[in-house]
């Protein structure tokens, strides 16, 4: 093979995988790692801003409680409350959705 001839096939391939990304772009299977990373950024700020707020959530409904029973029924219904605001599988694919469109 000439250095043509191979230089034409390598061209030929990376525009076979240009149009290959192209079209798993336009039917939604491949996204923009920037707007990933800004998403799974924003959900971890979201997760440790709810998660500091525990304490200030918690600390009213405690207060005063000694039976040890109540005490974990409360935090763990708190922390429940926390995660399943986060785990909202909806809002975080609209929130991706969303971003990927910027």
């Amino acid at each position: 093979m000439t250095p043509l001839t191979i230089a034409k096939a390598r061209r030929a391939e990376l525009e076979n995988q240009r149009l290959e990304i192209e079209l798993a772009k336009a039917a939604g299977e491949l996204i923009d790692r920037a707007s990933v990373t800004r998403v799974g950024v924003h959900l971890i700020t979201t997760a440790r801003t709810a998660l500091l707020s525990l304490g200030h959530r918690l600390a009213p409904k405690v207060a005063g409680k000694a039976d040890i029973g109540e005490l974990s029924r409360l935090i763990e219904a708190e922390v429940r409350d926390v995660l399943g605001a986060l785990s909202d599988e909806k809002k975080f694919l609209t929130s991706l959705d969303d971003d990927a469109l910027t």
